[in-house]
């Protein structure tokens, strides 16, 4: 009898058991904007860290992980691929990547994919803003009005600092228009804003040569465009990528800074 009484509690025991787990378990949530608890597919992925500053077209948090998976898991297919390839190879494909971008075939248009090249070339840029910091910084010297004196060596060694100056901002305009064309390519010069002040730089330095290049009274009256050369450290802002985030982001938000200055002034 109590052999039975044994054999009955354990299935009583597994019977309970079962009907445990074949109990409907609640399924994972998540926590969104608001409190708000959205159902996620039991088969979701890991947590993986959402990236700042991306705009996301997931409908849920589920959509999210799925698509966040995917990137990380095509990054990792490309980065294998790309480990087993030649460094020259790899280089070859990121260039004509570049060249479909901004619009250039390399086999019909060479001097546009020279151009390309060698603007976006690493000892290109460092030399571009090596100029735009010593250009800058010969502006201070200047700003006392008794030096350097009219007719003296030094002014003489200025002015020739300043052209060189000039003629390599102006030959940099002229290869970057080459390469992104002015206006009509996806990638064109002008539709920039950041390469708009800098051709706008350039060309009011080009106009100040010119200028004070010209004889007579006309070239010595118009010689007041020479205080346009302070214009030349905004363009240092262009050349380095950390400074030109933080002055981009600063611009997008500037409306809504606005706008809480003036909430502030009619509280306050």
């Amino acid at each position: 009898n109590e052999r039975a009484a044994s054999d009955a509690s354990d299935d009583d025991d597994d019977a309970r058991r079962r009907s445990i787990e074949n109990v409907d378990r609640p399924r994972p949530t998540a926590w969104v904007l608001g409190g708000q608890a959205v159902p996620l597919n039991d088969d979701a992925p890991l947590a993986i860290k959402f990236g700042m500053g991306t705009t996301s077209t997931a409908k849920t948090p589920a959509a999210m992980l799925k698509r966040k998976a995917e990137e990380r898991e095509a990054k990792i297919r490309e980065d294998w691929r790309v480990a087993a390839l030649d460094p020259s190879e790899v280089r070859r494909e990121r260039f004509e990547a570049r060249c479909a971008e901004v619009g250039i075939d390399p086999e019909k248009e060479r001097v546009r994919a020279f151009c390309l090249k060698a603007m976006e070339h690493k000892y290109a840029r460092v030399f571009i803003l090596t100029l735009i910091v010593v250009s800058a910084c010969l502006l201070a010297p200047q700003c006392d009005k008794d030096w350097p004196k009219e007719g003296s060596s030094a002014e003489t060694a200025l002015a020739v600092v300043d052209y060189f100056f000039t003629a390599a901002f102006a030959a940099e305009m002229a290869a970057k228009v080459t390469a992104y064309t002015a206006l009509s390519g996806p990638r064109a010069y002008l539709k920039d804003g950041w390469n708009a002040l800098d051709g706008f730089i350039v060309a009011m330095s080009l106009l100040t040569v010119a200028l004070s290049s010209a004889g007579g009274g006309l070239g010595g009256n118009l010689k007041v465009f020479r205080v346009l050369r302070v214009l030349r450290p905004l363009r240092v802002i262009k050349n380095v990528p950390s400074l030109k985030l933080v002055i981009d982001a600063t611009l997008v938000s500037l409306p809504s800074i606005m706008t809480v200055c003036a909430l502030g002034l009619v509280t306050f």
